[in-house]
């Protein structure tokens, strides 16, 4: 490319940006591009990514050994691998966040600057396939505005295209001076941009290694592979932590294949529709990139290697994209993601992000379909009028449809920091100690309300405070199933709060009114009246409890442990049989409804006191075996005494401690019949039967229609 070529693509570069990023101006550093508003998890998964790359520039810049541990779900560790890596944008960012303090501004103006480099950067790599201009220019417009890159969203800086056209650029130059630094270090951006991107771009560099050996370039393959060694090993040293994350599942992928190709059925409709919005690349990519595929046929040549290189970033696009498998009639085609399900990779659930590779190499095949149409114009037409007026035909087809999408771009604020500015102002300069914010994750999972977590996890950017709060792609699981409904009972539940105080030495209860709903709202005004919660700040909306407890058990350096050893819970009680004198204490009703209709949803509010003298072990991962642990169950008996044969069961919420009395509950179904009932609730050993000394409850119901 000579200067003149160069300045004029660099114009070009900045006028498109201008034009597709013009709606990012009013918003830049308060509110971040939601493409899909209402859809609370797209909505909320994108602030992940705004967070996390203020936490990794904060964590670098101030304590790199806290890397991994970041500021949500206290006091778990490495809960940034909860997320996915955003390290390259988060380091290219990292200036802008460390001047600024604003997460939302580095995030936006990176965002905006990727759609100049997808144009740039695709323009050079077809160039040097040698092209002209015009075909290179509509490739460079396909990858900006190519897939999950309509409207605007900040996700595109977990699976940049920019990053992976890089990687392509620098194979082309592998051979010059300096080509394998350039490699590594478009490897390393790539790779580290995501664990999507690190597949993406594995695939590329397979793609280029087979172009070398297919051509008997050893030298070059060779090259290219020992370029790529460097970020491998780095990313396969680092993704260890991701690898052995505790929020994991540990989903079997027997399990995932089936929902998984739900997704999958419903994706490959959507590939088929050059329109969608979401996956589709405009009907004129569509039409050059089918062009571009018959080319050397069309031509009577034999494809070259450029040619053959887009063909198989298609291929291998398509094939990871479709998901586990394809159906063509009754027969069942299995598909290379089904092999990633068997592997760690299987935490890669957004399978249809590939087709941003396959829709890199269509970018390419356009460009080889718009230069078969200018030459056979030019070849055809005496007229020069003629050429150009295709050529911009080509270009307007290709830019405005899209463009248009672009411009429909919607903004979305975090309302919280709107509300309680002055209550996180007062924070930063209050005294040190994890904050939780009301409504906390338990409670805006079960409403699906996790945008709220993700505000809070923006807003934590100005104080970094240990976060009780937290919404990721893998949660604790002891947040889920026990944390959670303790934070909920706080307001009525004195022994709730010292709980949750031994679990996670927590300070500060910001309460949100807007956020938590007029009841919940009540029900933590009250709390004014708990001995160990005093209000230092109160507003209409917002309520900041210092809380003044400190913990008295060693709960908080288990939990960040993460694990129990082998016989105890997570809270330390012993799985092992009860002895008679420590399975005694007494069961008391708080709340039930005594009148139901047949099959209904009931809950049954109850307290358990351990007299005894050993804790009765109860808190453990679902997923692990319930051997040992207390349970509580509920059976019916009609008015003859006889027993249904179906018992519900359920955990208690934690480990009842020697003196303590717990507030629980039992979620369960009434008869289908009519009639007088009694229901029977009982505490058991897993494994060992009832406490034999702790009396069981008997509660009488009717069950009759209204």
């Amino acid at each position: 490319m000579s200067r003149g070529e160069w300045t004029r693509v660099l114009l070009a570069t900045a006028a498109l940006t201008l034009l597709w990023t013009a709606p990012f101006f009013p918003h830049l550093g308060s509110q971040i591009p939601d493409p899909a508003p209402g859809e609370t998890m797209n909505s909320a998964d994108a602030r992940i990514v705004v967070w996390a790359m203020a936490w990794e520039a904060h964590a670098l810049w101030t304590n790199p050994a806290s890397f991994f541990d970041a500021n949500v779900f206290y006091p778990a560790r490495g809960t940034l691998t909860g997320s996915d890596t955003f390290l390259s944008p988060a380091l290219l960012a990292a200036p802008i966040f460390l001047a600024t303090g604003n997460a939302i501004l580095g995030a936006n103006l990176l965002t905006m600057l990727s759609y100049g480099l997808c144009f740039l950067l695709t323009y050079v790599v077809v160039r040097r396939c040698g092209l002209d201009p015009i075909p290179c220019a509509i490739a460079g417009i396909s990858v900006a505005l190519g897939p999950f890159r309509l409207p605007a969203d900040v996700h595109t800086l977990q699976y940049s295209s920019a990053f992976l056209v890089l990687v392509l650029a620098a194979c082309q130059q592998i051979s010059g001076r300096g080509g394998g630094l350039r490699l590594a270090i478009a490897v390393v951006l790539g790779m580290f941009s995501s664990f999507y991107c690190a597949v993406m771009v594995a695939v590329i560099v397979g793609i280029e290694v087979v172009l070398a050996l297919a051509a008997a370039n050893r030298l070059r393959a060779g090259r290219i592979v020992a370029a790529t060694v460097p970020g491998t090993l780095l990313l396969a040293f680092l993704a260890r932590p991701w690898l052995a994350r505790a929020g994991d599942p540990g989903t079997e992928p027997r399990d995932l294949l089936a929902s998984f190709e739900v997704v999958g059925q419903l994706f490959q409709q959507f590939y088929l529709q050059p329109s969608n919005r979401i996956v589709g690349m405009g009907w004129a990519v569509a039409i050059l990139a089918l062009i571009g595929l018959i080319a050397p046929v069309l031509r009577r040549a034999v494809p070259g290697e450029n040619w053959w290189r887009f063909v198989l970033l298609v291929t291998a696009g398509a094939l990871l994209a479709v998901g586990p498998s394809i159906t063509i009639g009754d027969v069942r085609i299995p598909m290379p993601y089904e092999l990633l399900l068997q592997t760690p990779a299987r935490a890669l659930r957004a399978f249809p992000r590939f087709i941003i590779l396959a829709h890199i190499g269509l970018a390419g095949l356009a460009a080889y379909g718009a230069a078969f149409c200018l030459d056979a114009c030019r070849a055809r037409a005496s007229n020069e009028r003629i050429y150009i007026t295709t050529a911009v035909v080509l270009v307007l087809a290709t830019l405005v449809p899209r463009s248009i999408e672009v411009a429909k771009t919607t903004f979305d604020r975090t309302p919280i920091g709107d509300f309680a500015r002055e209550f996180y102002d007062y924070l930063e300069e209050a005294e040190p100690g994890p904050l939780l914010e009301i409504p906390a994750p338990w409670m805006a999972y079960a409403l699906k309300r996790k945008i709220i977590q993700a505000d809070f996890m923006i807003e934590s950017t100005r104080h970094w405070r240990p976060l009780l709060n937290g919404h990721t792609g893998y949660p604790p699981w002891w947040w889920q199933e026990w944390l959670g409904r303790e934070i909920h009972l706080i307001p009525e539940d004195h022994g709730a709060l010292s709980s949750v105080v031994d679990a996670t030495g927590v300070r500060w209860i910001l309460v949100h009114r807007a956020a938590s709903g007029q009841i919940d709202w009540e029900r933590w005004r009250g709390a004014r009246a708990h001995p160990d919660l005093e209000v230092v700040k109160e507003s209409d909306d917002n309520l900041l409890f210092r809380v003044a407890a400190t913990p008295k058990r060693p709960w908080l350096e288990r939990l960040r442990a993460g694990a129990s050893p082998a016989g105890e819970t997570l809270l330390g009680a012993q799985r092992a049989p009860l002895a008679s004198e420590d399975a005694k204490g007494t069961l008391q009703l708080v709340e039930v409804a005594t009148t139901l209709e047949p099959d209904q949803r009931l809950s049954v509010h109850f307290t358990a006191r351990n007299d005894g003298r050993a804790p009765w072990p109860a808190l453990a991962p679902k997923l692990t075996d319930d051997a040992g642990l207390v349970m509580v169950e509920g059976v019916w008996a009609d008015s003859s005494g006889n027993i249904q044969p179906v018992r519900t069961r359920s955990r208690l919420l934690r480990d009842v401690w020697p003196g303590e009395t717990q507030h629980n509950w039992l979620d369960l179904t009434s008869p289908t019949t009519e009639g007088d009932w009694t229901l029977v609730l009982s505490l058991r050993q897993v494994g060992v039967g009832p406490l034999d000394r702790v009396e069981p409850l008997s509660i009488p119901v009717t069950v009759a229609r209204p």
